[in-house]
């Protein structure tokens, strides 16, 4: 049950496309109108999970984006961070990755909880956040990753 539903918005010379559910197979990519765009924010806050059919066919799909309009990622969750550290080409050379979520873990409740870090620049001095408290228990959380390993990707941003 691919991502069937594709949010597309124009606003002034951007393009919005939120991209709803799995990216897998089965998805049906939008055709673009994309006269007098300047960017095209992608947007993958309700994005559920992507596998390795989807990933190509993504691919595929941002190959038809011409190279001069400039691509923002937002709202990355982790299964899509850890797959563009995997894949070349999942992100555009030129791109810009605006947000992303970081997992935490709380060892006493056993609960993860994503969190959002965004920035509207480089990503070159990032240093991911000591949440503490955990939202749940209250007791202290960790970050759930390898940071050497998941925030990789990073370098190219």
């Amino acid at each position: 049950m691919g991502a069937k539903k594709y949010g597309v918005i124009k606003y002034e010379d951007t393009l919005l496309i939120s991209v709803v559910g799995q990216l897998d197979e089965d998805s049906v990519f939008p055709t673009l109108e994309l006269s007098g765009i300047k960017i095209v924010e992608l947007d993958f806050e309700n994005m559920a999970m992507i596998n390795s059919c989807g990933i190509r066919d993504w691919i595929a799909w941002l190959r038809e984006i011409p190279e001069k309009i400039q691509l923002i990622y937002k709202s990355c969750p982790v299964n899509l961070i850890d797959q563009i550290n995997m894949v070349e080409g999942l992100v555009r050379t030129g791109s810009e990755i605006r947000s992303f979520y970081v997992p935490y873990y709380c060892e006493a409740c056993d609960f993860i909880s994503n969190h959002i870090v965004t920035s509207a620049g480089s990503w070159k001095n990032f240093r991911p956040a000591e949440l503490g408290k955990c939202q749940k228990c209250g007791q202290n959380v960790e970050i759930d990753v390898i940071e050497s390993k998941y925030f990789k990707f990073l370098k190219r941003f």
